[in-house]
Parts: structure tokens; C-alpha cells; sequence
């Protein structure tokens, strides 16, 4: 895969905005929360800030995915490399992971390098602060998808949902340090790590479901039926086979025709096939028909 420039990320997928706006939310929010944690306020703040970081690595990691998803076909890749997004989510799953496991080590340890203090409103306001930013990238990302139906974005807004959570539990922690319940701070870095594993293998196993997928659901092969069979001059539907790549969905048909049929005829019938399914469902990108006299 060649080296991407900074003009195809910016315009890729026609939704590379909404990424790029994530990735700088997610960025200042974790210089926010990790800056005022390394000063001493709040160490749980440092670690909510290690899981905006993540999100932000991962809203670049979403968009580099959508830039060579949109590479043109070739003869080794038929169905075209939206799976490269796939791929990308399985490594960003793993980044995530490596984080999480560490934030899991220091909890159970007891571990940390930063001196404790105890808490005061700033470590408060900042939390505040982080749920209703990563609310608004959430809210954002999900309007968003409502127009471009992305896998990408769905996953990217996610992470900024279960981040508002694990602030929630920040903000208990932190008060109850306040209230010298001491324990909770350690027993908050334990559960943020575990909220954060828990995400990411929810990202990987769908992701790795896509990138191993063969045919798609039944649900849409009988959709495809349904609207394959209102095209008139289709006598009957031999086969429907089905490929999800990456978010789009490529379709193979074998249609019986009348044995009347001429080919200028024949290809009129498979031209109108492609603009009906391409016109009922968004997803689907390429459409193959074989026509069979019956």
C-alpha cells in the first residue's frame, strides 16, 4: 500500500471530516486529562486520559482504513480493499489492548509513578468537562453515520460513548478520595482497564467477522431477491451470492431469461438489475449477472 498524503486523508470516504474532528476532540481531551493528572490532581485522570489518547490514535487508524478501502480494483483484488479498514481496526484493537493491560497491571499492583494528592475541584471540572466533550463527539459521529452508514463511524463514536463512562467512574472515584475512600481510586484504574478490553474486543471481533466474512446475511440475500424479481424479463433467479468487503456489499446473480431473448435485449434486463439494487441498497457497490436462457 502506498504512502498516503495529507490531501486523501482529508477527503476520503466523503466523512473524513467527521474523523478528523474526533481525532482532535479525542487529542484535547487527553492532553487535558493527562496534563492535569501528571501534575497530581487526580490519577485516575491520567489514565481516563490514556483512553482519549487511544480514541484518537484510533479515529487516524479508522481514517487511514477508509482512504485504502477506496483504492480502485485490480486483478488481485476483485472485490476491490475495503477490507484494509477491517485490517487496520484488528491493529488498532491490539494498541488499545497493550494500554489497557497496563492500566490493569498498575491497578492490581498497587503501582504508579505519580505522586498522590488528594483531589480537589479542579480534577472535578475536568471530568465534567470530558463527559460532556466526549457526549458531543458521540452525538456528532452518530449524526453523522445517519448520512454515510459507516462501520467506521459506528465504532469511532462508540469509543467516545464507553469513554463517557468510564469519566463517570472517574468522577465517583474521585470523589469518594475526597471523602478518603482511598480504595476507589485503585478500584477505578482496575475497571477502566477492564471497560477498555472489553471495547476494543467488541471492535475486534466485529471487525475480524467482517474481514473473515463470506456470504452476507440471509436477510439481505432475500432483499436482493425481492427486487431482482420486480425487473421485468427475469423469468427466474438461479443464484444469489453475496460478499461483504469491508462496508460495501458486492453481489453475484445467475438469472434465467426467455430463450427468446436477444443479447442487446439481455443486457438492457442485467443494466436495469444493477441500478434497481443499487438504488434499494445503499451498501451495495458492484453487481455481477449471469443470464441463462430458460
Amino acid at each position: 500500500m502506498t504512502a498516503l498524503n495529507k490531501q486523501q486523508l482529508s477527503t476520503t470516504g466523503s466523512y473524513g471530516h467527521v474523523l478528523w474532528i474526533s481525532f482532535w476532540g479525542n487529542l484535547g481531551l487527553a492532553i487535558l486529562k493527562i496534563g492535569i493528572g501528571i501534575l497530581g490532581y487526580s490519577r485516575l485522570l491520567f489514565a481516563d486520559g490514556l483512553h482519549s489518547s487511544a480514541n484518537a490514535v484510533l479515529s487516524i487508524i479508522f481514517l487511514i482504513g477508509a482512504v485504502a478501502s477506496e483504492r480502485p480494483k485490480d486483478i488481485e483484488h476483485p472485490y476491490g480493499h475495503h477490507k484494509a479498514q477491517c485490517i487496520l481496526s484488528c491493529a488498532a484493537c491490539l494498541i488499545i489492548l497493550a494500554e489497557a493491560c497496563f492500566l490493569l497491571m498498575l491497578g492490581l499492583r498497587g503501582l504508579w509513578y505519580i505522586r498522590t494528592v488528594q483531589p480537589n475541584i479542579i480534577a472535578i471540572l475536568v471530568v465534567i468537562v470530558s463527559i460532556f466533550g466526549n457526549e458531543l463527539l458521540f452525538r456528532y459521529g452518530m449524526n453523522a453515520n445517519q448520512e454515510f452508514d459507516s462501520l467506521l463511524l459506528r465504532s469511532n463514536a462508540l469509543n467516545n460513548r464507553i469513554n463517557i463512562f468510564s469519566s463517570i467512574l472517574v468522577l465517583i472515584s474521585i470523589i469518594g478520595a475526597m471523602l478518603e475512600f482511598w480504595f476507589l481510586a485503585q478500584l477505578g484504574i482496575i475497571i477502566i482497564a477492564i471497560i477498555i478490553i472489553w471495547t476494543s474486543m467488541r471492535i475486534f471481533q466485529r471487525a475480524y467477522e467482517v474481514l473473515m466474512s463470506g456470504n452476507f446475511s440471509e436477510e439481505i440475500s432475500n432483499r436482493i431477491k425481492l427486487i431482482v424479481e420486480s425487473v421485468k424479463g427475469v423469468k427466474k433467479i438461479s443464484t444469489v451470492k453475496t460478499q461483504l468487503a469491508g462496508e460495501k456489499i458486492h453481489v453475484d446473480l445467475v438469472v434465467g431469461m426467455d430463450g427468446n431473448i436477444t443479447t442487446s435485449d439481455a443486457n438492457v434486463i442485467v443494466d436495469k438489475i444493477r441500478e434497481k439494487l443499487s438504488e434499494n441498497l445503499k451498501k451495495v457497490e458492484q453487481v455481477r449477472v449471469e443470464f441463462i436462457s430458460i
